[in-house]
């Protein structure tokens, strides 16, 4: 991949290679904007441009061949612990994980890094790890430095980068990425130029899934459910189960349609217990709810296209696979936009600093949908009242 495959975002990478013609490259940059969007690899496409041995300069700028031995070492299908050019550094939780074991002694192994889950913060130790990279003598022009996901930077690691930002080196190249800038420093994100990416637009998505040869009819379902993320969407193409995947997902969802009372606590117990299923008995409760979460925006986006189907709004429809379930006669659109709430106030629950434990989240939030539309058509709510008067 190159500057000129990337996908969104031109404007972003027009004006960086502005700077570089004009020699005014910045030394720090933040990049910032919702995920899989395209953040992380931008920083590694210019990781890539500054190195090259043999750029492409054309009418839009300049770029990285692709081709020598430099852009080959710095390649965005691998993990961060995986890279091995000597210019260029990946943090990340993954990397401060394998950091942390080869300071135990633990990374004799077969395959060192299969065992890896990814910490959940970026601790000081690895940001002095940063400093002695930056430090070190390197065949290459420019040292280059990507610390991604840096809203996860503890107090004491935003203050040791902070000095790193202070005292760069000269053609040192740093490029945070975040997902939620104001979760970083205001001393961290005042040393940085912000560049802040937003989602594609649907069509260059579709273009970009056609020119991987992915055809019409699964190029405009992949794009409309990336939402913008067309991270996300090339990601799929790697993934031969993806159709699959989906529509049992997609039924799964749909069986919240008719639940009724007695099915809240089958339901609870089956979404919490699937999301332990997915990780670690060892794992951080941080990493398990990020699966519910997910499980969650996935439910959010289902009612979300029930009320765009609902309005006859059609062409707003993310996942067509729901269109089927609009003919719920029992879910109006008020109905409907209340369950949206109740949703969005579930996955406020969840998150900190509420925490709020799983199955119990789940448990009231399949009481408020039931209540919302009872299996009889009728408000729950309102049939308790009845019977007990």
């Amino acid at each position: 991949m190159s500057l000129r495959n990337f996908v969104g975002n031109g404007l972003i990478v027009q004006s960086m290679r502005r700077r570089h013609q004009q020699g005014r490259f910045p030394p720090t940059w933040l990049f910032s904007g919702p995920p899989r969007i395209g953040k992380r690899t931008l920083a590694m496409e210019w990781a890539k441009v500054l190195n090259c041995q043999q750029p492409v300069r054309s009418e839009e700028g300049v770029d990285c061949c692709d081709r020598c031995r430099s852009c080959r070492l710095i390649r965005t299908d691998r993990l961060s612990c995986e890279q091995n050019h000597p210019s260029f550094l990946l943090v990340d939780g993954l990397l401060c994980a394998y950091w942390e074991e080869a300071g135990k002694g633990k990374t004799a192994l077969p395959d060192p890094f299969a065992h890896l889950r990814a910490k959940d913060s970026i601790t000081v130790e690895s940001i002095r790890m940063l400093h002695e990279f930056v430090l070190q003598a390197s065949p290459f022009p420019w040292k280059v430095a990507v610390v991604d996901e840096a809203e996860r930077l503890t107090p004491e690691a935003s203050a040791a980068l902070l000095k790193v930002l202070e005292e760069t080196p000269e053609r040192t190249v740093f490029f945070l990425i975040s997902s939620n800038a104001s979760a970083l420093a205001p001393t961290v994100r005042s040393r940085c130029l912000s560049a802040p990416l937003l989602l594609v637009p649907r069509p260059e998505i579709v273009k970009a899934l056609k020119g991987r040869g992915l055809s019409e009819e699964d190029a405009n379902l992949l794009a409309s459910l990336a939402r913008g993320r067309v991270g996300w969407a090339l990601s799929q193409l790697h993934d031969p189960d993806f159709k699959s995947r989906l529509i049992s997902w997609s039924l799964q969802v749909s069986e919240v349609l008719t639940m009724s009372r007695w099915d809240i606590f089958r339901f609870a117990e089956k979404w919490a217990g699937e999301e332990m299923e997915e990780t670690f008995a060892d794992e951080e409760t941080v990493a398990k709810r990020r699966a519910l979460e997910r499980r969650l925006l996935g439910l959010l986006l289902f009612f979300r296209d029930l009320l765009c189907l609902k309005y006859r709004a059609d062409d707003l429809v993310v996942n067509p696979l729901w269109r089927e379930a609009a003919g719920a006669g029992r879910w109006t659109p008020d109905r409907l936009e209340e369950a949206l709430l109740h949703i969005i106030r579930t996955v406020r629950q969840i998150r900190p600093p509420w925490n709020a434990n799983a199955v119990l989240a789940l448990e009231l939030l399949g009481g408020r949908l039931t209540g919302v539309a009872g299996a009889d058509g009728t408000d729950w709510h309102q049939n308790e009242r009845e019977r007990r008067s």
